[in-house]
């Protein structure tokens, strides 16, 4: 549902099924994620971005690099 509004630009309806999944304490993908913490900006709505991101991003992500699957941290706005 969340892509399908985001597709159709409606942010208010992403937060509406965003709560409804918080409520029923769904884990959130990384891809649900970020459409998500868009919907908040798109509303002007930083602070529960930020506290989106820091909630359900995960620090660490697997990349492939030479033939190898190697853990990086993930780099956050918000780190100095």
């Amino acid at each position: 549902m969340i892509s399908l509004f985001d597709h159709h630009s409606m942010p208010n309806k992403i937060i509406e099924v965003f709560a409804d999944m918080e409520e029923l304490c769904v884990r959130l993908d990384e891809n649900t994620v970020k459409k998500v913490v868009n919907a908040f900006q798109e509303l002007g709505q930083e602070d529960k971005q930020k506290l989106v991101i820091r909630r359900y991003m995960i620090k660490w992500k697997y990349i492939h690099f030479n033939g190898e699957r190697v853990r990086v941290k993930r780099y956050t706005s918000d780190e100095d």
